[in-house]
């Protein structure tokens, strides 16, 4: 049987026993400490925020829950340390280990930390906005955040572990410039994305025209945007086509004027002209998607018919093309009913007979 004091590297199996229990209340701690932080520490935090409004002690409570446990049993670890006689190589090792446990430690608890400012925050705040910048952003930047810090935390412990993060960091530098040229189209339309999220051209629902196209914005992404034109065809347009072209909104439009040409038969008598010009008057005005005043009159003689110029303005921009399709239905079946005839391409031939 081995007794209690028998030495084994310097220390006796008593040493190694107490060092081993110690170490077990420290994890032991950590949970004790993760209970009360979910029962007692949480329950409290809920009702101040019911009292003055504030999410500081919500925060907390999310970014202590987890690290705030690995923190004790690291504590614990450390001041394990002192229970047994360690080799300087053995405490060289063991000193490693504990400072990288802290900086993972100190990195977990700052993703948290930065995590819950932005969802108890920043998502908040931007949700009351008509922005639709959590929608795209914030999850990127979320994930660059971590990305930082977990690169921060990752160039740390292999400094602890003695390699060269000097060599290492300028190869990343090399490596990056090398990706960013590689990836100027990617990164071109990212920026592009973020540009018109933050400039607002245009939104969600709008209708646009742009590169000689029209059609509704569906959706903003932050490489590409996704237009339907007026025919259903969907576009996908690279985000950096935006930052150096001409959008017109359309939708911003207060109102869009309409020109017509209404070609009438030769014969049409001079009061069906007159006729013709009050009736689409009636027509306009009487059209709730419309201004009331609009331009009619006797334009030109063609050379197959009496053409009338017409100009309105249409104030419902979104249902535009609908709009159309009223007034020229319209206009088609009270000219019927008036009997005012359109005019079709025709052509008189003379012919001389000889004698």
């Amino acid at each position: 049987m081995i007794a209690w004091s028998t030495a084994v590297f310097s220390n006796t199996l008593q040493e190694y026993v107490f060092f081993l229990l110690v170490l077990i209340l420290g994890a032991l701690g950590g949970k004790l400490t993760s209970w009360i932080t979910q029962h007692i520490i949480k329950k409290f935090a809920a009702k101040t925020k019911t009292k003055t409004k504030t999410k500081i002690d919500d925060v907390l409570v999310d970014v202590c829950d987890g690290p705030l446990v690995l923190g004790v049993f690291i504590a614990t670890f450390a001041f394990s340390q002192t229970l047994l006689a360690f080799s300087p190589e053995m405490e060289k090792v063991y000193m490693t280990i504990i400072r990288v446990l802290a900086t993972v430690n100190i990195a977990w608890l700052l993703v948290r930390f930065l995590d819950s400012v932005i969802e108890n925050y920043i998502i908040p705040y931007v949700e009351t906005s008509e922005s639709d910048l959590h929608d795209v952003i914030l999850p990127i930047l979320q994930t660059l955040v971590k990305i930082i810090v977990v690169s921060m935390a990752a160039i740390m412990v292999l400094s602890d572990f003695g390699f060269n993060v000097a060599g290492l960091v300028a190869g990343l530098g090399i490596g990056g410039l090398a990706f960013a040229f590689a990836a100027k189209d990617l990164i071109g339309n990212i920026f592009g994305g973020v540009s018109v999220i933050a400039d607002k051209p245009f939104k969600i629902g709008d209708m646009i025209k742009f590169d000689n196209r029209q059609g509704t914005v569906k959706e903003i992404g932050i490489r590409t945007t996704r237009i339907e034109t007026l025919d259903g065809t969907l576009l996908i347009i690279p985000n950096a086509k935006f930052t150096d072209g001409i959008i017109e909104n359309v939708t911003r439009r207060k109102q869009h004027r309409v020109a017509l040409n209404l070609g009438l038969v030769y014969d049409t008598p001079t009061k069906k002209l007159k006729k013709a010009g009050d009736i689409v008057r009636v027509i306009i005005k009487k059209h709730p998607g419309t201004k009331d005043d609009c331009i009619v009159f006797f334009n030109t003689f063609g050379q197959s018919s009496l053409d009338i110029a017409l100009y309105y303005f249409i104030t419902d921009i979104k249902n535009m093309p609908q709009i159309q399709h009223e007034i020229n239905s319209a206009i088609k079946e009270q000219f019927e009913k008036a009997k005012i005839e359109f005019a079709y391409p025709t052509q008189t031939m003379i012919m001389k007979k000889e004698r």
